[in-house]
């Protein structure tokens, strides 16, 4: 296990894709989670995804979670802290 912390990782390419993931909690509220995916888990990552339960947590690191959709202040964390193209991404909503 490499001792290089998340972050680290992040920097150094071994984590592949970084998505945002917009759903709805038990109460139906929405709820977004940022979640990054290694490359190893990527594929089924995506099957996953369209699977009726999904647990983002087994296929990859949450980086951040919240109610409603990310405020401008975790959009700037996301972007600043790894990278994250919130112009070019990737759009991903869970029934």
């Amino acid at each position: 296990m490499s001792s290089n912390s998340f972050a680290e990782r992040l920097l150094l390419n071994d984590v592949s894709c970084v998505f945002l993931i917009q759903s709805k909690n038990e109460a139906d509220e929405p709820v977004f989670a940022y979640v990054a995916v290694t490359g190893a888990k990527l594929g089924l990552f995506r099957f996953a995804l369209k699977q009726p339960l999904f647990d983002a947590g087994m296929y990859g690191d949450i980086l951040l979670t919240g109610e409603g959709t990310p405020s401008e202040k975790d959009r700037k964390y996301m972007t600043e802290r790894y990278g994250f193209n919130h112009e070019d991404m990737q759009h991903i909503t869970l029934p």
